[in-house]
């Protein structure tokens, strides 16, 4: 009963993620439970400090953060990442054992004869284009979610499977013209102190 009690009160805590958009970023409530799946946002808000256990009115006995803007993950992907780690942590992934069972990834109404049979994650990886899940490999490998960067590898892997060198760059090309916009977008970083520094020091 107590186990149940102390798991009611973490979906109940929340933290706030911020997107990274200049103008304009989203904002999301994440239980403090789904939070602790990802090493980075559970280190950011203090999330397993052994004092938390008995503050239940803060987010991390230690943490000063209201909320977290987290660099380089847009809104679109991380509604995706909150998505998962909400459903992940209700109804946990099993994990994809290697070497890989089968010869695709899975499909709704394919039969169940893929490596990935949990009706929920189907319906949550196979609509994404390419660049939406090299976008979210990206920020689970930044947010250090294993199960999520587990689950978009074997989706890509069977993605690219077979195709030739062409085909590949086909399939990486919208993922780089989209960071190429975001650079673009992103303001320049001003290292002139920092080089003047590295002058002084070499003198």
């Amino acid at each position: 009963m107590a186990v149940d009690a102390a798991a009611t009160t973490e979906q109940q805590r929340h933290v706030t993620l911020i997107s990274c958009e200049a103008h304009a970023p989203q904002t999301f409530s994440l239980s403090v439970a789904a939070a602790r799946q990802s090493e980075l946002i559970a280190n950011a808000f203090h999330l397993n400090d052994d004092s938390d256990d008995d503050n239940n009115d803060s987010v991390g006995a230690n943490s000063t953060m209201d909320a977290f803007a987290l660099p380089k993950i847009k809104g679109p992907c991380l509604a995706l990442v909150v998505d998962f780690l909400e459903h992940h942590v209700r109804d946990p992934c099993p994990k994809v054992p290697y070497p890989l069972p089968a010869s695709e990834f899975g499909s709704v109404d394919g039969g169940g004869g893929g490596c990935v049979q949990q009706e929920w994650v189907l319906n949550f990886l196979q609509p994404l284009r390419s660049d939406q899940l090299l976008e979210l490999l990206a920020a689970a490998n930044f947010l250090n979610v294993a199960p999520l960067l587990e689950l978009v590898v074997v989706r890509i892997t069977f993605d690219l499977c077979g195709k030739s060198g062409r085909e590949v760059q086909e399939y990486i090309a919208p993922a780089l013209r989209a960071r190429g916009r975001r650079d673009e977008e992103e303001p320049a970083v001003n290292n002139t102190g920092n080089e003047e520094a590295a002058r002084k020091e070499e003198k």
